[in-house]
């Protein structure tokens, strides 16, 4: 569900695209300044219509703006531009172009707008000027990112400015005003002539605009009139700055708007609203971040500020250009790893004594190691009165899970103040996360998303990090148990530098080749615990050889060293364990079974001292899951962390019960598996020497007790892994509790805690498969049951209406198939099978579905002999890969033709 913000937004948004396609140059648009400068001037006049301030322009009574012609529209707009550029700082007075004539077209979609929008309050507003440009620059924000994401990564000053340019949802904007600038006399601390604020990254203004709103209110509380507390703000009291020209134009001409709706309009130039002019040395590119305009005198970055509201630039360590990162390195050296986290560190330093500063920025500033020297000068030298954790969704315009973000508001505070405790709030569950902020501010004390903790707490902390859930009973069991180091060897595996030419499917190679060629290889399988098929193989021929002489050539400097890559060579194909190394849901493990080598994304763990199904049981419990994210809060889990993972000492009775819950939930997973991914794990059977052949999915003519008996079981085999778990941490807890380290209080606490992260388990239960993709994979499995089981790669020669008699079908057997597709069996083989293999089967399907002759039997044969050499298509016959076929394969499959 859409928040009433953002479906406004859209409203604007479709503005600007009814008025592009109006425009001869439509598809340059969104670059034109001219352009947006004319969307900006109209819904600026809309603004003051509104609020029938529209006079204080246009010397006149107060008009519709429907009712106008376009000249006048064109009059009104170039008076107000003439009136901004005015009040502009002189080095952002021509940043814009004057606005352009509209066309019939442009001004009928404009009116259209002006109706849509009559009663939504956003557009009554000096901040939609602001949302205006937003919307207007997103085509610069994608090509800045194709930008920042390419090899080179020359990140200049406007790629900078459009890639880092995010509208801040409206409820942050509020949320961190009231958090950081008081409103009334009584809550102020200093007089109101000291009480000013900055955003040091003021773009379009968000900030700086309800800000003006609060201050002038706080002025007027204590005693000033409206007109002495605008003047005072124009004074520098209001500031903002940025390296963003047209950014600084729009600021301007919304607070020359907001001028113009006061009792008595006025024409304000606000000092403290500067582009930061670029140098001609490479560091222009720093803007804020250059301290060297602490040393200017009067420039809005020398003053020290009551309140630093910002929404800083986001830029990580993997996207900043080598410039932007020598920089940062030479002038941050501790937050040089991201852009942001040095952001909040200079605007830190622009705070009063009691200041406070109120951001939104990425969440990891709470818990990557990276961000550690920042954590504890926070802990050190700051107090954080409250930290929301958003998580994703929160800016309403960006789509994916990129964006983490958390809400803090932090305060200088002085040597001789009591640290009063800080407020957390998790939201990232909250699907209407701004209500919910209200509900837990207004009774923090009695919300369950709501912690409070002393910042000081944090020190005992891996990494000083701000794990606000986590008791410190958790901290004692990390300082005081042995490490998993001690039980068990932990080890990446192998690199192949090139996966498109070492790794394939099972599917993808000869039966024959299994184990001579091409060896099984365990890769990640994300947040899948107990067991998971093996489905890939690596070129491992000759002990790799060609893997080898591929790491001396892709890494000279190593001089021949290939272990540096080709790591561990010495655990491959043991027995053991392995986890996922990226895992966005908990810490995951797997049995390794004997005669793999494992990847990178699959380290692998070798016990030592204690049974491998017991450890399996331990690493898959609740508390080892919290433990580890202890360490490591993100979805990387890597080996050293898996090293330091503390580990309870069992005795011979409780080893053995964790050992036989650990073999139920294999049992049970692997049954959940095949009862649901049977088509997958059919072609997966020749190579098990302990379940060779192949079976059929359901009896004949039993496709609907088959169905059922699936659903039956699925269910039963999922309850039995639920209930397991917890009988394994009822095991581990008492094992825990036993060692004697925690006092009883302390032990509920970290009880608790524990129970909170499996809250929702439950929720993400593996269901059934409905009768249709039931019939699709059972369909699937037969297909290739006929087809490729022996030969590998088949293209068919289905005859319109015939694949249904050669796949002797009975008559029952249609029937359900057909209720639970929709659709004849013979249209699903013929329109969807191949698109289905397509999606089930990773974009590599076992089979090659094509309508074709059977004189093309030559080319097949062609095809499979080619197939297990390299990933190829074979043009305007099949299409199930990414690569064309080279020069040796073209002339031998020419033979064939």
């Amino acid at each position: 569900m859409k928040s009433s913000e953002h479906n406004q937004l859209l409203e604007l948004k479709r503005l600007i695209k009814a008025v592009s396609k109006k425009h001869a140059d439509a598809d340059l648009l969104q670059l034109n300044p001219a352009f947006l400068s004319t969307i900006v001037s109209i819904i600026s006049l809309d603004v003051l219509v509104r609020n029938n301030c529209l006079r204080n322009l246009n010397d006149d009574h107060d008009i519709d703006l429907s009712s106008l012609k376009r000249e006048e529209i064109y009059n009104l707009a170039q008076r107000l531009y003439e009136r901004t550029r005015d009040l502009a700082p002189p080095s952002a007075a021509n940043a814009m172009p004057p606005p352009l004539p509209l066309t019939t077209g442009q001004w009928h979609a404009f009116k259209q707008f002006f109706k849509a929008t009559e009663e939504l309050p956003l557009f009554a507003s000096e901040i939609s000027i602001s949302h205006a440009y937003q919307l207007c620059s997103q085509l610069r924000r994608k090509e800045a990112l194709n930008q920042v994401q390419s090899s080179n990564k020359q990140l200049n000053v406007d790629a900078l400015i459009s890639f880092t340019q995010l509208y801040t949802p409206q409820w942050v904007v509020e949320t961190l005003i009231a958090q950081c600038l008081a409103t009334s006399p009584d809550s102020t601390k200093e007089p109101a002539t000291q009480l000013n604020v900055i955003d040091p990254a003021c773009g379009a203004g968000n900030f700086l605009l309800p800000a003006f709103d609060a201050l002038l209110n706080t002025y007027c509380a204590q005693g000033m009139s409206e007109s002495e507390a605008v003047e005072h703000l124009s004074r520098g009291a209001l500031s903002g700055v940025d390296i963003d020209p047209h950014g600084i134009w729009i600021t301007s001409l919304a607070l020359t708007v907001r001028c113009l709706r006061l009792k008595t309009p006025k024409a304000l130039s606000f000092q403290g609203i500067q582009l930061l002019e670029r140098k001609n040395s490479n560091e222009s590119i720093l803007g804020t971040l250059d301290r060297s305009f602490d040393s200017v005198e009067r420039h809005p970055l020398s003053r020290r500020y009551s309140a630093v509201i910002t929404n800083p630039p986001y830029i990580g360590r993997k996207l900043l250009s080598r410039e932007l990162k020598q920089l940062l390195r030479e002038h941050y050296p501790d937050d040089s790893h991201d852009i942001s986290v040095a952001f909040t560190r200079r605007s830190l330093e622009l705070l009063k004594e009691s200041g406070r500063l109120g951001l939104i920025t990425q969440s990891s500033i709470l818990y990557l190691p990276s961000s550690k020297q920042f954590r504890q000068t926070l802990i050190e030298d700051f107090s954080p009165i409250l930290v929301v954790e958003a998580g994703t969704g929160v800016f309403p315009l960006q789509s994916g899970e990129k964006i983490d973000s958390v809400i803090m508001v932090i305060e200088r505070k002085t040597s001789a103040e009591q640290i009063p405790p800080t407020l957390f709030i998790n939201l990232r569950q909250e699907k209407e996360k701004a209500q919910a902020l209200i509900s837990v501010l207004q009774k923090p004390d009695v919300n369950p998303l709501a912690y409070k903790r002393s910042i000081q707490s944090f020190r005992r902390f891996p990494n000083s990090q701000f794990n606000y859930a986590c008791p410190d009973a958790a901290v004692t069991l990390f300082e005081k148990l042995p490490p998993l180091a001690d039980y068990a060897e932990v080890r990446q595996g192998l690199a192949t530098t090139d996966n498109d030419r070492f790794v394939r499917y099972m599917w993808d190679v000869r039966l024959e080749e299994i184990n001579a060629i091409w060896f099984p290889y365990v890769k990640g399988a994300g947040s899948q615990r107990w067991w998971s098929p093996v489905l890939n193989v690596v070129k491992w021929q000759d002990d790799g050889f060609e893997i080898k002489e591929a790491v001396k050539k892709a890494y000279p400097y190593l001089k021949g060293n290939v272990h540096w890559v080709v790591k561990n060579e010495k655990y491959y194909f043991r027995e053991g364990l392995s986890f996922s190394f990226v895992n966005n849901s908990n810490f995951a493990v797997r049995l390794l079974p004997a005669g793999c080598i494992f990847d990178v994304a699959a380290s692998a763990l070798f016990p030592v001292d204690i049974d491998r199904y017991a450890l399996l049981a331990f690493l898959n419990s609740s508390f080892a899951g919290k433990m580890a994210h202890l360490i490591n809060p993100t979805i990387n889990f890597q080996v050293g962390d898996v090293k330091r993972l503390p580990i309870v000492p069992f005795n011979r009775e409780e080893t053995q019960e964790l050992a036989q819950l650990a073999a139920l939930c294999v049992e049970a997973t692997e049954g959940v598996s095949r009862q649901r991914d049977f088509h997958i794990i059919q072609l997966l059977q020749p190579v098990d020497a302990h379940k060779a052949g192949f079976q059929r999915p359901a009896p004949r003519g039993s496709l609907f007790k088959a169905y059922k008996d699936h659903c039956t079981s699925v269910v039963e085999e999922w309850d039995r892994i639920q209930e397991t778990e917890l009988k394994i941490d009822a095991v581990v807890l008492k094992a825990l509790e036993r060692q004697d380290i925690l006092k009883t209080a302390d032990y509920a606490d970290l009880e608790k805690w524990i129970a909170r992260g499996c809250k929702g388990k439950k929720d993400r239960a593996v269901a059934p498969l409905s009768a249709r993709e039931f019939a699709e994979r059972w369909l699937c499995s037969i297909l290739l049951q006929k087809l490729v089981i022996e030969k590998r790669a088949l293209m068919i020669g289905f005859r319109e209406m015939d694949h249904v008699d050669q796949l002797a079908l009975s008559g029952e057997e249609i029937t359900w198939l057909e209720d639970a597709l929709q659709i004849p069996v013979s249209d699903w083989i013929c329109k969807e099978f191949q698109n289905f293999q397509r999606r089930e089967f990773f974009y590599h399907p076992p089979a090659t579905v094509s309508p074709t002759a059977d004189s093309d039997a030559k080319l097949i044969g062609a095809v499979n002999e080619l197939r297990s050499d390299r990933w190829f298509r074979v043009r305007d016959k099949l299409d199930w890969t990414a690569r064309e076929l080279d020069e040796d394969s073209e002339e031998k499959l020419a033979k064939w033709r």
